[in-house]
């Protein structure tokens, strides 16, 4: 057990409720309870709330928001996806410019979108864990710049991380957007000239 003593805790986080949760009772719904354990959690529980501005329409646009106080949740995930996204869509647009210059045929480059694409979704963790695959196969998806995005878009979204653990994907995902950009550049400059 732990040293907060069990009263403090909701009655939906008491031993017996977790332990049997076929014996919980449901309250009516309450919007001011509904809130009250979205805005002020319990000790222990985090929740992540990524849109609470007063006015949405006014502080959304032109991302408002990051030159008023406050909202430190939204500022942490704008900066540290967006670092993510910038470098993950290097990697996409160096690889779509490495597809262009291999295929003759919008046919073919669609066909070679299916060969390179479909693999890399496969392998990225987004639809089965990486720790799951086969240790050649962990080893692999090393390359993919798929899973090191999902890797930074999971850590900010759920976890709230910053970029003091999220650094490796984010130097990760710049080497291999500028590393498959410069390949992709020197191949159509031969195919070009």
């Amino acid at each position: 057990m732990s040293n907060t003593p069990e009263t403090s805790l909701p009655d939906y986080l008491r031993e017996d409720i977790l332990l049997h949760p076929e014996n919980r009772k449901f309250p009516p719904f309450d919007l001011v309870r509904l809130l009250g354990t979205v805005f002020a959690p319990t000790q222990g529980c985090r929740v992540c709330i990524l849109l609470d501005f007063e006015e949405p329409a006014q502080l959304i646009q032109d991302f408002a928001f990051l030159q008023h106080e406050g909202f430190p949740v939204q500022k942490n995930a704008h900066r540290h996806f967006y670092l993510g996204l910038h470098h993950g869509a290097m990697a996409a647009l160096g690889m779509g410019l490495f597809l262009s210059t291999i295929s003759k045929t919008m046919q073919e480059a669609f066909m070679s979108n299916f060969l390179i694409f479909m693999p890399m979704i496969l392998l990225s963790g987004f639809m089965f864990p990486v720790s799951s695959m086969p240790r050649a196969f962990q080893w692999i998806t090393l390359l993919n710049p798929v899973r090191h995005y999902l890797v930074v878009v999971r850590g900010i979204f759920l976890k709230g991380a910053g970029i003091g653990v999220l650094w490796p994907e984010l130097i990760a995902l710049f080497v291999m957007g500028i590393a498959i950009q410069a390949f992709a550049a020197t191949r159509f400059h031969k195919t070009a000239g």
